[in-house]
């Protein structure tokens, strides 16, 4: 977990400090609320943990923002403090109920048993080398459900990425390559008792997946060498429906049942809620 733990580390030289997460993150984010929401609606759970940490390159615990907004109980559980002031200060003004709680074991959480009524992750389960253990400590946490989206290893920006590695001379920092494959987390689920109440893939633009290649900065720099501003935030956009009518416009092979032929291809996450038994 050593390696978990430098990879969050080398998010959060990433991590921006004027909330400018860039288009990429903001569509991942709201294609995930949604998700989330739907999950929510169906199955009704009211307490809420995200954790232990998450291994995105925007604002840490940002994702269980719209969570907290409907459930009584929404908490955030992280293993590096590094910047999560940031997120703190962001949401001050926010309407919302998610708290904070800071874990210094990756598989030995501060959390009483069956507290939650869902215990999910955000690309974290790929990072631990003994996933029947991370499973294990959210077994023991949750009531009945849990949920764990990984990264998708078949997306067509995996090989750039890989030899942009290469030519970096930089380790594989993504986690096991094996635990992307719905297959292989399936196996994973069952074997440790977990009942798969349904699985897919979800933050399905029709561009390639980056991983942790920095875009945004690049993207922001080359639009102001024409004089336009490059700001994308999810929660405090000058423009909200401009950035609407752009998710609506690329999210076609998310919607869409036609295109499910090639959404593994597309799909930046893979995702399985399970029921425990």
């Amino acid at each position: 977990m050593e390696k978990f733990k430098k990879f969050l580390l080398e998010n959060n030289k990433i991590i921006p400090k004027d909330y400018n997460e860039g288009f990429g993150t903001t569509y991942e984010r709201i294609m995930l609320n949604k998700l989330l929401i739907q999950f929510q609606r169906k199955y009704g759970f009211k307490k809420v943990l995200e954790g232990p940490d998450d291994g995105i390159s925007g604002l840490k615990g940002i994702n269980s923002l719209h969570l907290s907004q409907r459930c009584k109980k929404t908490v955030f559980m992280y293993l590096d403090k590094k910047n999560i002031e940031i997120t703190k200060n962001f949401l001050k003004d926010k309407k919302n109920r998610l708290t904070f709680k800071y874990c210094s074991k990756e598989t030995k959480f501060p959390i009483e048993d069956k507290s939650f009524d869902l215990v999910w992750n955000f690309c974290v389960f790929e990072h631990y080398c003994n996933s029947e253990e991370l499973l294990k400590e959210m077994k023991r946490i949750t009531k009945k459900y849990i949920l764990i989206i990984t990264q998708n290893i078949y997306n067509i920006g995996t090989p750039a990425h890989v030899i942009h590695h290469i030519l970096k001379n930089k380790r594989w920092d993504h986690g096991n390559p094996k635990f992307m494959e719905l297959k292989n987390i399936k196996k994973i689920l069952l074997k440790s008792k977990i009942k798969i109440l349904c699985s897919g893939y979800v933050d399905v633009p029709p561009w390639p997946d980056t991983w942790d290649m920095p875009v945004r900065s690049i993207l922001k720099n080359f639009t102001l060498s024409f004089n336009k501003n490059w700001f994308w935030n999810l929660y405090d956009c000058k423009d909200i429906k401009k950035t609407k009518k752009l998710i609506d416009k690329y999210s076609i092979l998310e919607k869409s049942k036609t295109f499910n032929i090639v959404k593994p291809l597309f799909a930046h996450h893979i995702y399985f809620l399970g029921e425990i038994y």
